[in-house]
C-alpha cells in the first residue's frame, strides 16, 4: 500500500498495479463527513495518471447517500479520463444500499478486487490471442 491517511471515520489506501491502474482500499465509514476525502484522494489518484480505479469496499462498516454520491462522481470522474472505477468486496451493508438506491442494476458489484483482476488478465490474453 501507498500509504494510509485516516480522514474522520474513513481510511484510504492506493496500491498502485501498473502504470495506469489502482486499488483503493476503503476502510470505515463513508458518509457526508468522509465523501469529500474519497473525491480528493479518487482525484489525487487520477492525477497520477491512474484512472482505472479497483474500489475494495470490503471494510467498509457504514454508506450513506452522501458516501454513494461520492462513489458516483468517483465513477464519472474516472470515465472521463478514459478509465473506469470498479467495486469490488462489498459487504451486506454495503450491498443493501446498492439495492435500495437500484444502483445494484447500473453498477456491477464483484466479489472482491482478485475477482476484477483476474478477469482483466483473461480479457488481456484474449486480446493478444486475438
Amino acid at each position: 500500500m501507498d500509504r494510509e491517511p485516516m480522514t474522520g471515520e474513513l481510511a484510504l489506501m492506493v496500491r498502485v498495479l501498473s502504470a495506469r491502474t489502482a486499488t483503493l482500499k476503503l476502510r470505515g465509514r463513508l458518509n457526508a463527513r468522509t465523501a469529500r476525502a474519497l473525491r480528493a484522494r479518487v482525484d489525487e489518484v487520477i492525477g497520477q495518471g491512474r484512472p482505472e480505479i479497483l474500489c475494495d469496499l470490503t471494510e467498509v462498516t457504514a454508506l450513506d447517500s452522501s458516501g454513494l454520491a461520492g462513489l458516483i462522481a468517483a465513477v464519472k470522474a474516472t470515465t472521463w479520463r478514459d478509465g473506469f472505477f470498479k467495486f469490488a468486496g462489498a459487504n451486506e451493508e454495503v450491498q443493501r444500499m446498492f439495492k435500495l438506491t437500484g444502483l445494484d442494476r447500473v453498477f456491477e458489484l464483484h466479489r472482491g478486487v482478485e475477482t476484477v483482476l483476474a478477469g482483466s488478465a483473461t480479457s488481456q490474453a484474449n486480446l493478444r490471442a486475438a
